[in-house]
């Protein structure tokens, strides 16, 4: 993590002063909703729009652009927009109303690693600046199809790993387990219910079978000593 260490103050800032805790660990930001923008947009410091089938795919884009500061999902029409610029400096005269806009602050910090799965032919067409692939946030991989899916009809043994970033609350089991690997594999092994994400922090290991495109992305958080995997579909037979 080493994206504007010398700006900290105005990291905390831009992150509204709310600091993290994660087992202790004290985390630098995370996203940030902003209530206080919710049904408006602007034209001003726009660098791009697009129409994307759900917001976590806007912060998918919003993340592949470096020059993006914030972005806003439209819920009503699909349509996501990035900002080279924080909402709350925006002025009011440059806002305009866009009925079912969330707007949300990226945070400067957020960078993630990724490691692919081990499938031939995954992971498929999504670039990260890390210079790995693999589907993005709230994608599985499907080895049938070969492509990115929000949800399986099954799921397989493999994982996308993300490391620097993890979600929170969504803790449907928690386990000491030691190791990132270790933490995926009882994912796989869990009987109670469908475990699609993995989540290993310090100590421990987070079980839930929520899928990334339904977490609040606000929830999201950075932290470099987490790893975060998402499962794939199984092959079909």
């Amino acid at each position: 993590m080493s994206w504007y260490k010398t700006v900290v103050n105005v990291l905390q800032v831009l992150c509204f002063n709310v600091l993290l805790c994660v087992d202790a660990l004290q985390t630098s930001c995370s996203i940030q909703s902003m209530p206080g923008r919710d049904d408006l947009n602007a034209t001003d410091h726009l660098r791009w729009t697009s129409v994307l089938s759900d917001r976590v795919d806007c912060l998918h884009r919003c993340y592949h652009d470096i020059l993006c500061k914030s972005f806003i999902y439209n819920l009503q029409t699909g349509i996501c927009s990035g900002y080279h610029a924080w909402p709350h400096s925006m002025a009011a005269s440059k806002l305009h109303n866009s009925g079912g806009s969330k707007w949300y602050t990226m945070c400067t910090e957020l960078q993630v690693v990724t490691r692919r799965c081990e499938s031939t032919g995954c992971p498929v067409t999504a670039s990260f600046r890390t210079g790995l692939c693999g589907c993005g946030f709230g994608r599985s991989f499907d080895p049938s199809t070969k492509s990115c899916v929000k949800s399986c009809a099954s799921y397989g043994n493999e994982y996308t790993q993300f490391t620097g970033v993890g979600v929170d609350g969504h803790n449907d089991l928690r386990l000491s387990i030691s190791g990132p690997e270790s933490c995926a594999k009882a994912c796989s092994a869990e009987t109670a219910f469908v475990c699609t994400t993995a989540e290993s922090v310090p100590g421990g290991c987070r079980l839930s079978p929520v899928t990334w495109h339904v977490v609040n992305i606000s929830a999201l958080y950075v932290d470099d000593t987490v790893n975060v995997f998402q499962r794939h579909c199984a092959p079909h037979p």
